[in-house]
């Protein structure tokens, strides 16, 4: 169960979709325990709530195979805010759950404009090297895709994404397609 009064209307809905429960604050309930039985609103209280539903990594997978690039997009958004980071509301173990999530895009085999996404845990993921262009990240599934420099910021001091080096890209991902890539 969570506390819904702080989470916006998109937020409460696609923890609903994956099968959280709402508290509505509609329903004023008074009650000194209630806190033990209610997460609050904040990002820490949002995975524990996603975390408390699923007793597999696969069942939580197919949940979230169920939300749109959109709505996965919306809960990458809301729990990488950076008011979360500030004052260590996010302990440990909630940026451990938070890497669990299959809400970081990535780019995919198909397009680099197609949303796909994975979790931060398996293969380790990277943020691209600077100043590299776009159509050279296609199929390199562990190059996270942020939508801004504040993202990457938390992606990198939080959770220890890392950005790959450019001379290391172009050594491992580049140069034995280069072929390929001057057909395209």
């Amino acid at each position: 169960m969570l506390n819904g009064s702080n989470l916006s209307d998109a937020v409460q809905n696609i923890l609903v979709k994956i099968g959280c429960n709402i508290l509505k604050s509609s329903y004023v309930v008074e009650h000194p325990d209630l806190f033990n039985y209610v997460c609050d609103g904040s990002a820490a209280g949002v995975l524990q709530s996603i975390f408390n539903i699923f007793s597999s990594a696969d069942i939580m997978q197919v949940s979230f195979d169920s939300l749109i690039a959109e709505e996965r997009n919306e809960l990458r958004k809301f729990l990488l805010d950076p008011k979360w980071y500030v004052g260590h509301s996010m302990d440990a173990l909630s940026l451990r759950f938070c890497k669990k999530l299959p809400i970081y895009q990535v780019y995919g085999k198909e397009s680099s404009h197609d949303s796909q996404f994975s979790d931060l845990e398996n293969p380790r993921k990277y943020l691209p090297p600077l100043d590299v262009p776009e159509f050279i990240l296609e199929d390199i599934e562990f190059i996270v895709r942020s939508s801004n420099t504040e993202e990457e910021d938390i992606l990198s001091r939080y959770y220890g994404v890392e950005r790959m080096g450019k001379a290391e890209f172009y050594k491992e991902h580049v140069f034995h397609r280069v072929g390929e890539l001057q057909a395209e």
